[in-house]
């Protein structure tokens, strides 16, 4: 990303959910500014009940939709999202939460998503799943993606928090 040429279009395929939206806002943090980098942001296009499913969720007609609908970011967007990455590597919660007040199209749900990462514990979610008698891996990450799906951790990630409850018992 560092060497992209001068004058580049850059497509930003990432979900909603808050580990994609830290992974964008990383990937705008280290973009060269000096380039004239046109920058959008493309959204999946799942259903409602599927919108925490990202691009998974979708066919490949919408992902032709995603592509043709994608979103410039302006400069503002761009300032946002290098902010949020700072307060974000600093574990800034304050200034997380009075970023998330930011009305944004490339950035929808973030309100959402920013309250999640502040209030959501998900080694308490997964051993009280355990304490209540779901112990099979898969049940469990099945039931955190479809309760838990706003922070948008994959099996493996959810698999080392499981992990580490399990082997405190």
């Amino acid at each position: 990303m560092l060497n992209i040429p001068e004058g580049s279009e850059v497509n930003l395929w990432f979900e909603d959910d808050l580990f994609c939206k830290v992974n964008m806002w990383f990937c705008l943090s280290i973009l060269p500014e000096n380039k004239n980098l046109t920058i959008y942001r493309i959204l999946p296009k799942a259903d409602e009940k599927d919108h925490w499913k990202g691009f998974s969720a979708s066919t490949n007609s919408n992902l032709e939709k995603s592509f043709s609908s994608k979103i410039l970011f302006d400069k503002n967007d761009i300032d946002l999202g290098i902010d949020l990455w700072k307060a974000y590597q600093e574990n800034n919660k304050e200034l997380l939460s009075k970023l998330s007040e930011n009305q944004s199209i490339c950035f929808p749900f973030l309100k959402d998503v920013i309250h999640a990462y502040l209030t959501i514990n998900p080694e308490n979610f997964i051993k009280n799943l355990i304490e209540n008698g779901t112990t099979d891996f898969n049940e469990i990450f099945e039931k955190f993606r479809d309760e838990l799906g706003i922070l948008g951790f994959g099996d493996l990630q959810v698999k080392v928090i499981y992990d580490k409850i399990s082997a405190v018992k």
